[in-house]
């Protein structure tokens, strides 16, 4: 059950990770096209 959870954790901490990085990477996207 703790190994479970710790996964369970591990796996969120990597889809948030995931998400930041699409986050910035279409707001960057977005400033570079307004640029070009």
């Amino acid at each position: 059950m703790g190994a479970l959870k710790t996964s369970k954790r591990s796996d969120l901490k990597n889809c948030l990770t995931k998400c930041k990085l699409f986050r910035t990477d279409v707001t960057g996207s977005r400033l570079y096209n307004q640029r070009a």
